[in-house]
């Protein structure tokens, strides 16, 4: 998949005025490049070059109410995402969008605050939730349970016989546990869910009431060229813009409650919360 051109978007914006004592010249307000994989409901990029989605218009909003100049790239395949960020390829003022938090990352990246939780849950077929009151990863073990090629599960990964069958899609998992070749699947409960609904399967399934672990979605600002003083900023924004009145707004536009659920978790990830 190629990248798509930056579009660039004016916000019309100056920078929030400081005065001659805290400095000898106002700063022209700072170009960011934004790179955003196609990940709804999380995040999208319009035909105009407009982000979408919970994370995407919440970072859109940030960069606004910060006064930022604003370059969209979107359709940024997930393993380049990650690598956008090396000192050795870098752009200039790179943010990277609906990325959760590691130790890895934080090396490059300043991790704002969390925007939205994502849960690795579990799935069973409609009617089986009963037969499955997992109350902690050991009680997987003997079943074929469907997850996803490439993905780390903190929960399940350290446990012997659990059989793991590895899946290329969230949707090549459903279909394995539709097929009744695996007992359980672990998807993403917020994307699995829209991607499911949009294929047509809602109804099909039904999820275990206790996720694996929870995975929190946040911006990672370029320690480059973005200093600790500029995440502070961009953590205030966003805990602004979630105590506003848009913010539920936002979520109803991009699922509704139903899809932004929140789950109790088996395990607690030892990095849930950004640096």
């Amino acid at each position: 998949m190629r990248w798509s051109s930056p579009i660039i978007i004016s916000l019309g914006l100056a920078a929030a005025p400081v005065s001659a004592s805290e400095t000898e010249a106002q700063a022209l307000p700072r170009e960011v490049t934004v790179y955003a994989r196609h990940n709804p409901p999380f995040v999208s990029v319009s035909e105009t070059g407009e982000l979408q989605g919970v994370v995407g218009e919440t970072a859109a909003h940030v960069i606004r109410e910060l006064g930022w100049e604003l370059h969209v790239v979107g359709n940024v395949p997930e393993g380049r995402l990650y690598r956008i960020q090396d000192p050795e390829m870098e752009p200039k003022n790179a943010i990277i969008l609906d990325t959760f938090p590691t130790p890895e990352r934080a090396l490059n990246g300043w991790l704002t605050r969390t925007i939205i939780t994502e849960y690795a849950a579990l799935i069973v077929r409609t009617g089986e939730v009963e037969q499955f009151l997992i109350e902690s990863p050991e009680a997987l073990v003997g079943h074929p349970v469907a997850g996803r090629i490439g993905f780390a599960y903190p929960a399940i990964d350290p446990v012997p016989g659990i059989l793991m069958m590895r899946m290329n899609t969230n949707l090549a998992s459903l279909t394995m546990l539709l097929s009744s070749r695996v007992d359980l699947a672990v998807v993403n409960a917020i994307s699995a869910t829209w991607q499911f609904n949009k294929a047509g399967f809602k109804g099909r399934y039904a999820f275990l009431p206790r996720a694996l672990n929870r995975v929190p979605l946040v911006l990672s600002l370029s320690r480059r060229d973005f200093s600790a003083d500029d995440l502070s900023a961009v953590n205030d924004a966003i805990e602004r813009f979630q105590a506003s009145e848009e913010w539920p707004k936002l979520l109803e536009r991009s699922g509704g409650q139903a899809l932004f659920r929140t789950f109790p978790v088996m395990v607690e990830d030892p990095f849930t919360e950004a640096n």
